[in-house]
């Protein structure tokens, strides 16, 4: 076999829907030279196995469960150590490649061998694989800067988890390890500490599909959601900073933390803590004196100067969801298409 360019992991969590497709999609792919460590986070199912097996006979790939379950950082990180290969991709078990993903990534980053890591727009799949969506081409093709790709990484996560391809060396250089206490935002995190440092890739082509589908990780409370990207905004000062535009970077951070506080604001209105709520909202207004003119923070001030307002709190819940405003989140948002016909 020729020298292996790519290390291919998929970690999967229990269940068997979606990973027989996504190991398809892996056999499918135009380039060749890949290993693919399928990884069960947890002690080995045999329902897993079951549908694991019959691809094991291709050398390349190879099958391990992990014992105990260690959640999606941990599993990944061991994913991204495990081969020597160049390059390192990331494949959730229930989402796609097209056939031609990785031999156009791999084509892109060795070309622009300054680059940390190479993405691509993406395709929105629902569980049964019909598209539903797709994300915006926002860049110009090509390699974007550091003082670019922060910028733009915290105003709006552009990196959905199917689309990447990571250089070894950089991965090493900003440790190769995700943060296990961003249990929500640990991907982000990665991004945003490869972008810091090298130049980043962008295909503006849709060579893979996330799935959206009932059965997705369980989402962890807003509460903690919402401390987590605060310690992500904190990493970000302390270590992910770009060589220049520190001011600017400032500003969004300073941005992206007020607003993630009214969103704890608002948690603790619909709880009834109405003292907590204002003393969240007095926070974001520190950090940034602008956010006094988001809508939530009108909403704050209305709904604690009538208590027991119940149509109040129906009215603010409404209009954050209608709006996008619930959690200050940086998910990546993809545009709705219409459902096609069969």
């Amino acid at each position: 076999m020729s020298e292996t360019l790519v290390d291919i992991g998929i970690p999967v969590a229990g269940r068997t829907a979606y990973i027989g497709r996504a190991i398809e999609s892996v056999l499918a792919q135009t380039l060749d030279r890949w290993r693919l460590t399928i990884s069960e986070d947890g002690a080995k199912n045999p329902a897993v196995h079951a549908v694991v097996e019959p691809y094991l006979a291709d050398a390349r790939i190879t099958f391990v469960a992990t014992g105990r379950q260690l959640g999606p950082p941990r599993i990944k990180t061991l994913l991204v150590r495990t081969g020597d290969a160049p390059f390192v991709a990331l494949l959730d078990d229930d989402d796609l490649w097209q056939p031609e993903f990785l031999e156009e990534h791999v084509r892109f980053a060795q070309s622009n061998p300054e680059v940390g890591f190479v993405f691509c727009a993406n395709n929105v799949i629902d569980g049964a694989g019909l598209e539903i969506g797709g994300s915006r081409v926002v860049l110009s093709e090509g390699a974007h800067g550091p003082d670019e790709m922060v910028l733009r990484l915290l105003e709006h996560n552009l990196v959905a988890s199917p689309t990447i391809l990571i250089r070894r060396t950089a991965l090493a250089e900003v440790g190769g390890t995700f943060d296990e206490r961003l249990f929500t935002c640990y991907d982000l995190d990665m991004w945003l500490r490869l972008a810091a440092r090298f130049p980043v890739g962008y295909r503006a082509s849709r060579d893979a599909s996330y799935r959206q589908h009932a059965n997705q990780s369980t989402v962890l409370d807003r509460s903690r959601r919402s401390d987590e990207l605060l310690l992500m905004l904190d990493k970000v000062e302390a270590e992910s900073m770009p060589p220049t535009g520190r001011l600017a970077v400032g500003r969004i951070i300073r941005r992206r933390r007020a607003s993630t506080l009214l969103s704890v604001a608002m948690d603790e209105l619909e709880a009834g803590n109405r003292r907590r709520a204002v003393q969240n909202l007095r926070n974001a207004i520190h950090v940034s004196p602008r956010i006094v003119g988001d809508p939530r923070s009108l909403v704050i001030v209305a709904t604690t100067l009538v208590p027991g307002s119940a149509r109040g709190l129906r009215a603010a819940r409404t209009f954050t969801l209608r709006h996008g405003l619930r959690g200050g989140t940086f998910e990546p948002r993809p545009r709705q298409r219409p459902r096609r016909s069969r």
